[in-house]
């Protein structure tokens, strides 16, 4: 199948977004951490461990999810991965205790893994090997558009 340009920097746009949104989900604990510390009367350690088991799941799945990105339809991996991390930030926003938000977050960690190697393998597939640093530079640079663009609290 032949990329045309116009595609490509669809492809490439939505990627940009899927990345940015990725970035946007990791601030939302953050932001509220105060009001979910004093609702529920969490300590330090206790918010330490949502954001520690996140990272943590984030990157031990990320290892499998590269490998599955290389040898299975990366579209379906990246919507499933889209669309379970979206349901449960949604389900997130809804916890009733510690334990369930924890829960949630774990899952929002494996729906997450799987769009950087997804990303990156489309982008390999999309665009010749000259310019794939390009692609991917454009794609992840969610960092800069995701920081620029987050209200100050």
């Amino acid at each position: 199948m032949r990329i045309t340009t116009p595609r490509l920097v669809f492809t490439l746009c939505v990627l940009l977004g899927i990345n940015t949104m990725n970035f946007f989900d990791r601030q939302i604990l953050p932001a509220v951490q105060e009001k979910v510390r004093n609702d529920w009367k969490l300590s330090d350690s206790d918010l330490g461990w949502l954001g520690t088991a996140f990272i943590l799941l984030y990157a031990v799945v990320g290892l499998p999810l590269g490998y599955l990105a290389d040898v299975w339809r990366r579209r379906w991996i990246l919507a499933a991965g889209v669309g379970l991390w979206s349901l449960l930030t949604l389900g997130s926003g809804l916890a009733w205790n510690f334990w369930s938000l924890f829960a949630l977050r774990l899952g929002v960690g494996v729906g997450e893994a799987s769009c950087a190697p997804t990303a990156n393998s489309l982008i390999g597939d999309l665009v010749p090997a000259r310019a794939a640093g390009t692609g991917i530079g454009g794609v992840h640079a969610r960092l800069a558009f995701g920081a620029g663009a987050e209200l100050p609290r």
